[in-house]
């Protein structure tokens, strides 16, 4: 019986082996997805993502806690639609990609719009090279004819003022609630000035822009999403999307 039982557990191992080299969905481990830079165009609201292991199928998307459109994808390039014209407010933002449930189908990174940070230490000097390799000395080029004295240019009209930039990154913000006395409904639904609420909002870092939900008190409006951003301490509402019941 031993015996029996022995070369039927041997046969038994070689069917299953067999059984899962065939086996309808099972492949080689994917490459781990992993991002490595993202490019802005606030011009048309579309943020660029690139980095490898995107897959075959458009994957899901969350840009500062809403969850965007895949328009374009490939294994290493996502193009995003961005709503809300967020592109257009300097801050940022915490785009995440995930193909999966496990963590190597997940990645995420921060992308900055619209601000510059600080300049960074100078780096250390680098070693000398090698010398290169001395060239062969090249044919001696024909004279050129002298150029035509061009003309002297109007002088150009005054130009306009620029518009004044939105205010620089200062202290972080502690959780905190966001108050005001009116708002613009935005342009979602078309101007509708009426009273709104306070909202919680969590702790940001400087200049951390964030879309979160919250219930407004009047003019027909229950719910609503605040924009908002960490300047210098406080919290600012920066706009208000509602529908109207």
């Amino acid at each position: 019986m031993a015996l029996r039982s022995g070369f039927q557990g041997r046969m038994w191992a070689l069917f299953a082996g067999a059984f899962l080299a065939v086996a309808p969905g099972v492949s080689a481990a994917a490459t781990p997805l992993l991002i490595t830079s993202a490019y802005p165009e606030a011009s048309t609201g579309r943020l660029y993502v690139y980095g490898e292991g995107f897959g075959s199928t458009a994957p899901s998307v969350v840009f500062a806690g809403l969850s965007v459109s895949v328009v374009a994808n490939s294994d290493t390039t996502l193009t995003l639609a961005i709503p809300f014209g967020l592109l257009n407010y300097p801050g940022t933002y915490l785009v995440s990609v995930s193909r999966g449930s496990a963590p190597e189908d997940k990645s995420a990174l921060g992308v900055t719009v619209g601000q510059q940070g600080p300049k960074g230490d100078k780096g250390d000097k680098g070693d000398k090279g090698d010398p290169g390799v001395k060239g062969d000395k090249g044919d001696k080029g024909d004279k050129g004819d002298p150029g035509v004295k061009g003309d002297k240019g109007d002088k150009g009209d005054k130009g306009d003022p620029g518009v004044a930039g939105p205010p620089g990154g200062g202290a972080d913000c502690p959780a905190q609630t966001a108050t005001g006395s009116s708002k613009d409904a935005g342009p979602i639904f078309g101007p509708s000035v009426w009273p709104w609420g306070s909202v919680n909002v969590p702790a940001l870092a400087a200049g951390q822009v964030i879309v979160i939900g919250g219930t407004l008190s009047g003019g027909g409006y229950t719910y609503g999403k605040f924009l908002i951003q960490c300047r210098n301490g406080t919290s600012s509402v920066l706009d208000v999307y509602a529908p109207k019941n």
